[in-house]
């Protein structure tokens, strides 16, 4: 049991200790509650310290506020404090084509949920990589955005796969139509 105690000692009138007047309270289910929110608290914490996506919250005009381990690693910056640092405008250091930030706010403020875009995005040395990036608008009690939250996922390999895939199909295509031609002639 976690009680909460406090006295004050009373004199009499020449001074002298005479009574001690004090109250307990029972602050036991407190205690569990601040236990509990503390283990919720390292649990979400550990998720997104470890999440294998990137994950930020910044402002409505574009300063990074938070982000983890692995969009400072996506993007080359040696910790998440280092790429808070740097990113006091987003759209200008990050997005290739930095008014579709601009453009990807307003969705994100206008929808009840995440609205999700596919970017040139910037590293730290310029490179660029291609980030599929869900943003979403947190909203206070009124429903007035308070700032933006979301994921970003470097999708760079995928869409070069993909796009290594599409010029084999074409070319299997092509293949396929000159050998029909062949066998057309060849059949005359």
């Amino acid at each position: 049991v976690w009680v909460h105690s406090q006295g004050e000692l009373i004199r009499d009138a020449q001074g002298r200790p005479a009574t001690l007047l004090g109250t307990a309270v029972d602050i036991t289910e407190r205690k569990r509650e601040q236990q509990a929110i503390r283990e919720s608290e390292e649990k979400y914490r550990r998720i997104v310290e470890h999440a294998p996506a990137g994950i930020y919250q910044s402002t409505l005009e574009g300063r990074l506020l938070s982000a983890n381990p692995a969009l400072a690693e996506m993007l080359a910056y040696d910790s998440p404090d280092d790429l808070v640092a740097a990113a006091t405008d987003i759209g200008g250091r990050f997005f290739v084509r930095p008014e579709l930030r601009t453009e990807f706010v307003a969705a994100a403020l206008a929808a009840t949920g995440f609205v999700q875009r596919e970017v040139g995005y910037r590293r730290k040395d310029g490179t660029v990589l291609t980030a599929n990036v869900q943003m979403r608008a947190v909203r206070d009690a009124e429903g007035r955005a308070e700032f933006l939250e979301g994921f970003v996922e470097d999708v760079t390999e995928r869409k070069r796969a993909a796009e290594r895939l599409d010029e084999q199909v074409r070319m299997l295509k092509a293949l396929n139509a000159g050998a029909q031609r062949l066998a057309e002639t060849l059949s005359v």
